[in-house]
């Protein structure tokens, strides 16, 4: 492998919706401009999400960024 991912058009589009919803959205406090190729899921912890991020921002602990977002509350378990 070359190191190169392709992606189509729309799946672009729809990883950029997702990254702009998950993580600019909730720093920035409202939503922002989408494709909207397909609906992004709803953010329903925004304050939680964004808590997270401006941990990771201090920490810079990607594990704990990684299991917080995918483990417990802000995951849906």
């Amino acid at each position: 492998m070359d190191g190169c991912t392709r992606m189509s058009v729309k799946e672009l589009c729809e990883t950029d919706d997702l990254a702009t919803s998950l993580v600019l959205d909730p720093l920035l406090g409202f939503s922002t401009h989408k494709m909207n190729i397909s609906p992004p899921p709803e953010v329903r912890r925004w304050g939680n999400l964004k808590e997270t991020l401006l941990r990771f921002q201090r920490t810079h602990d990607f594990d704990a960024t990684f299991e917080a977002l995918t483990v417990g509350e802000l995951a849906g378990d």
